[in-house]
C-alpha cells in the first residue's frame, strides 16, 4: 500500500508540473506545494456566500458546522464547551455535520443534556442559518486546514470565531479582531476564549465588525476576479487592454 501512495504521488506532481497553473486556496498549501517541486502556484482562496438579506437575532449559542471525524476536534470542542456551560448557565451548542464520530459525538453530547443538540447533515442554507443565529462559531481542527472556509463564511453572518489556527486558517483569524485563537489540545484554552466572547459584549462586538470586514475580502466578486485574471494569464491576453 505505502508503494503504490508513493507511485500515486508521483505521477500526480509529474502531471501537475505539466499544468499552465495549480490553484490552491492558501498560502500554507502553496507552499507545501513549492515544497514538493511545483513552481507554477497560485493562490486563490475560497469565496464566502452573500450574508442573510434580514437580520438574524443572535442567541447564546457556540457553532460547529463541519465534519465529525477526529481531526476536526469535535469531541475536544464538547469536552470544552461542558466548562463554558458551568460558567454560563444558559448557553447552547450546536453542532451540524455527519462523520465517523457521528456516535462518539452523541454520546459525549448526552452527558450534557439539552445543553447540546447535534442535528446532523444540514443544507448550506441551514449551515448558514445556524451560524448566523450562533453568537460564536467554533473551528477546533487538530490538523493543518488547507484553508477553512467555513471561518469566513460564518464571519460574513457577522459571527466571530474561536479556531486553533492551524494551516491556512491563520490566513484569516486575526486573534483578538475577529475572533480568538485557541489550542484545542490546551486544557480550558478553547473554553476561556469562548466565554469572553459570549460574556464580554463589547469585546465581542468589535469581533463582530472585524469578522465582517474580513469576510468582505473574501467575497464572491474578489474570487471571480483572481480567476478572471489568472484565466487571461493563461490565455495570453492583455488584462491591461
Amino acid at each position: 500500500r505505502h508503494y503504490f501512495e508513493r507511485v500515486r504521488t508521483a505521477m500526480m506532481r509529474r502531471e501537475l508540473l505539466k499544468m499552465g497553473a495549480v490553484v490552491v486556496p492558501s498560502e500554507y498549501v502553496a507552499n507545501v506545494a513549492r515544497s514538493l517541486g511545483l513552481q507554477n502556484v497560485v493562490v486563490v482562496s475560497g469565496c464566502t456566500p452573500d450574508a442573510p438579506r434580514s437580520p438574524v437575532a443572535k442567541k447564546r449559542e457556540v457553532a460547529y458546522v463541519g465534519r465529525l471525524e477526529p481531526e476536526k476536534g469535535v469531541l475536544e470542542l464538547i469536552r470544552e464547551f461542558a466548562l463554558v456551560s458551568a460558567a454560563v448557565p444558559d448557553v447552547r451548542l450546536v453542532i451540524a455535520g455527519t462523520g465517523s464520530l457521528d456516535g462518539a459525538v452523541r454520546e459525549a453530547a448526552s452527558a450534557l443534556g439539552d445543553r447540546v443538540s447535534v442535528v446532523g447533515h444540514v443544507t448550506p442554507e441551514e449551515a448558514q442559518q445556524i451560524m448566523a443565529c450562533a453568537a460564536v462559531s467554533a473551528v477546533p481542527s487538530l490538523w493543518p486546514e488547507p484553508f477553512g472556509l467555513v471561518g469566513p463564511e460564518s464571519m460574513a453572518c457577522g459571527t466571530p470565531v474561536v479556531a486553533s489556527g492551524r494551516g491556512g486558517m491563520s490566513e484569516w483569524l486575526d486573534d483578538g479582531h475577529n475572533g480568538l485563537r485557541a489550542d484545542p489540545t490546551e486544557q480550558g484554552a478553547t473554553a476561556a476564549a469562548l466565554q469572553r466572547l459570549l460574556t464580554d459584549e463589547e469585546f465581542r462586538c468589535r469581533c463582530v465588525a472585524g469578522a465582517i470586514r474580513t469576510a468582505a475580502a473574501f467575497g464572491i466578486p474578489s474570487h471571480a476576479a483572481k480567476l478572471e485574471e489568472l484565466y487571461m494569464r493563461l490565455l495570453g491576453w492583455d488584462t491591461a487592454g
